[in-house]
């Protein structure tokens, strides 16, 4: 099976975030989705980025639970969104977003999981993919009580990776703070 026939709705780009003006005055701030925010097909809350805007958003571009998020330049990255996040998240577009994934055949932990560690590497691709790219990636044939299977490993994997990058963060935050205290603020 191909990639396109695993979703309902066809994959597409997220919002091209360049073409807001960079007004403060009157504009909205929200969060999006930077490509280091992506670790293991994992969304870390903390590294996503915030920006203002001034033109309204479309609701699509917002994530939503059970999105796949392909980040379209070298070094190719997948991340899922697994929870319902507080605030609106914008899918920049330098993403493609793949949603409605058909839950009978496939599960989309274990797919973005697929698409991570094989799918994006079973062939050359010359730069940036393209939607075409991806609607070609070809899918395994695992029966979904055993992708849940695996998405239960993936899952407690998942969660002790999540925890050790939020406290590189935080360890991140105590380095850069001890040394200005000492050096200084030379910004």
């Amino acid at each position: 099976m191909l990639l396109k026939d695993a979703f309902k709705e066809e994959p597409f780009m997220g919002y091209n975030v360049a073409v807001q003006p960079r007004i403060e005055k009157g504009s909205s701030k929200r969060k999006i989705i930077p490509p280091d925010s992506i670790q293991y097909t994992i969304i870390i809350p903390t590294r996503l980025r915030e920006m203002s805007f001034v033109k309204p958003i479309k609701e699509k571009y917002n994530v939503q639970e059970g999105d796949i998020l392909i980040y379209l330049r070298k070094p190719y990255r997948v991340g899922v969104v697994t929870h319902k996040f507080d605030e609106e998240v914008i899918v920049p577009n330098n993403f493609f977003l793949l949603r409605g994934i058909d839950d009978k055949k496939y599960n989309y932990i274990f797919l973005a999981n697929y698409l991570e560690q094989y799918g994006l590497h079973q062939k050359e691709y010359n730069g940036n993919l393209t939607i075409d790219d991806i609607e070609k990636i070809e899918l395994p044939d695992i029966e979904l009580n055993e992708q849940e299977k695996i998405v239960s490993l993936l899952k407690a994997v998942n969660e002790r990776s999540s925890i050790y990058s939020c406290i590189l963060d935080n360890d991140s935050k105590i380095i850069e703070y001890a040394l200005k205290s000492i050096v200084g603020d030379k910004e």
